[in-house]
């Protein structure tokens, strides 16, 4: 039923032993939609297994499902929840199952499944020094992987402007920033000083980030509406 964003054209699947592997979840999706709908939810379903990856969302936990699914207005209603959580919880297992089976993996199960496994990386693996940009925009599997690789005396240095999260839609983790702050009581140090801007933009800028500030030399600059 669902496969054309599981894995990349060019890779063969065993379709047989897939259908085989969420049969009783279709099922469950035809309980609630016909037969003739269940190629149009395709989409949905591709979207709900890749936020599921990207956020480590569990999802026949259905407070979490709930949670992902309202914030990333995915087309899911209320009473297809249980169907779709038991089929991307399918998917999910199909997917580790062919990445241990056939070595067959695709991006966001790169950053999944090591959560998944749990994968504990040696000392040799990891790093003294951990430097992270744009951390507004990571989401939570991509911060499991860059913490994975700290030691117990590491440093860490993340950088980022919550007023630049953009990346939700990828399903980036809103609260990152702000997560990342209390998880390693983090000191936090201000770059409100622009370099690139004149200073006509920044007074424009600052009805929305009040403590953004020009550079000593910034010139005066226009805007035009």
């Amino acid at each position: 039923m669902v496969r054309k964003y599981l894995r990349v054209s060019e890779i063969k699947i065993d379709y047989k032993k897939f259908n085989e592997g969420i049969k009783k979840g279709a099922l469950a999706l035809r309980s609630y939609c016909p037969e003739s709908e269940l190629l149009q939810i395709e989409t949905t379903v591709s979207e709900a297994l890749k936020f599921c990856m990207v956020t480590l969302t569990n999802p026949v936990n259905i407070d979490s499902f709930r949670e992902m699914i309202d914030y990333y207005q995915l087309d899911i209603m209320p009473n297809q929840m249980d169907a779709f959580g038991f089929v991307l919880q399918n998917l999910l297992e199909f997917g580790a199952k062919e990445a241990l089976d056939n070595k067959i993996i695709n991006f966001d199960e790169m950053l999944y499944l090591p959560y998944l496994w749990n994968v504990q990386l040696t000392p040799n693996q990891q790093f003294d020094f951990i430097l992270c940009d744009e951390a507004q925009d990571l989401s939570k599997s991509q911060l499991f992987i860059v913490m994975m690789h700290q030691k117990v005396n590491s440093r860490l240095m993340f950088v980022g402007d919550i007023n630049q999260s953009i990346y939700g839609f990828t399903g980036a983790n809103p609260n990152s920033f702000n997560e990342i702050q209390e998880e390693i009581n983090a000191i936090s140090l201000p770059l409100s000083i622009c370099y690139r801007c004149p200073t006509s933009h920044i007074e424009l800028a600052k009805q929305i980030v009040p403590n953004i500030e020009p550079a000593p030399n910034a010139q005066m600059g226009t805007i035009d509406f």
